[in-house]
């Protein structure tokens, strides 16, 4: 089933932001670094707590995934909190991103502010590998490629349509920016060597 016109853009520009659009991979990573064993379906819901992990150093390529995870999870989910809500008047979301992403948020809040979205589900975020771990001194960026299988998410429109989440990867960069670790760019492809 399609989604209602009016779902059709805002959904887009949410599925893109949040690293569930498709696309054709250009590269691969050339780093690993497993996943935790803890790591769970992210759930989503209407209220979120997510607040900007703390910038500090130089971090181990372990440290420095978990980190980057931690921070696009908690993205991820502001994100669809926004698309329920139709706005982020508590500023959560602006809080966790930074650079391009920070500047795709106008657009993507106005595509909400008058269309009824309602989100059920989860979605999977697993295989994360460490593309790459710097820090210069005074900054730090966290690049790495998750599978994110949103496949058993559904965004619904007042009218009753609604779309499944496709199965795709995401290569995320997180930065420290303002003393604090945010998204700065997600890409997304359907290259899916990583939800295997």
């Amino acid at each position: 089933m399609k989604l209602a016109r009016a779902l059709i853009a805002p959904a887009a520009l949410l599925l893109a932001l949040t690293g569930c659009a498709g696309g054709t991979a250009t590269t691969e990573p050339t780093e690993s670094v497993a996943a935790p064993a803890s790591e769970a379906p992210i759930e989503t819901t209407a209220e979120t707590t997510a607040e900007p992990k703390d910038a500090a150093g130089a971090l181990s390529d372990e440290e420095a995934l978990q980190v980057g995870m931690d921070t696009y999870t908690d993205m991820y989910d502001a994100m669809f909190v926004v698309a329920e809500n139709g706005h982020d008047n508590d500023g959560k979301l602006a809080a966790l991103i930074t650079g391009e992403q920070l500047e795709k948020l106008p657009e993507l809040i106005a595509s909400f502010e008058n269309v009824d979205v309602k989100v059920e589900g989860s979605a999977d975020m697993r295989n994360p590998q460490l593309i790459s771990n710097t820090h210069d001194g005074t900054a730090s960026t966290i690049d790495f490629a998750v599978c994110v299988d949103a496949t058993g998410m559904t965004l619904s429109g007042s009218d009753g349509a609604s779309e499944p989440g496709p199965l795709t990867t995401s290569h995320v960069t997180v930065t420290d920016a303002d003393g604090a670790f945010k998204v700065s760019n997600v890409q997304t492809y359907t290259d899916q060597d990583l939800c295997a």
